[in-house]
């Protein structure tokens, strides 16, 4: 049995309770979030969390693309689950691009 839920949909602002893009699949034992929105820290409380499988089994994290309205769940991961996060990404490149954007994101103007 599979199940779609959206964790977020707002543009790159959170506003109205809703926060930015993140989905969740979750294919019987698997899960797999498409987007690491603010949403993604839904996955920390119920009705959500039951969506994150047992300890141990791998959680797969599809990035669309490099905007920070997609990537700013990163920083909520290590509070998130314990279960080990595969993240793809979009290109070879985009790791690198992602730990440069979080430097400047948290290091401020």
């Amino acid at each position: 049995m599979a199940e779609l839920v959206i964790l977020g949909s707002s543009g790159w602002i959170p506003q109205d309770g809703r926060m930015t893009s993140s989905l969740a699949l979750r294919l019987e034992e698997d899960l797999l979030i498409f987007d690491a929105g603010s949403g993604i820290g839904r996955l920390s409380r119920e009705p959500f969390r039951r969506l994150v499988p047992a300890p141990g089994r791998p959680i797969h994290l599809f990035l669309t693309h490099l905007h920070f309205d997609h990537l700013v769940g990163l920083t909520f991961l290590p509070a998130l689950w314990s279960n080990p996060t595969l993240v793809h990404v979009p290109d070879e490149g985009a790791l690198h691009k992602i730990a440069a954007a979080r430097i400047t994101f948290l290091s401020g103007p």
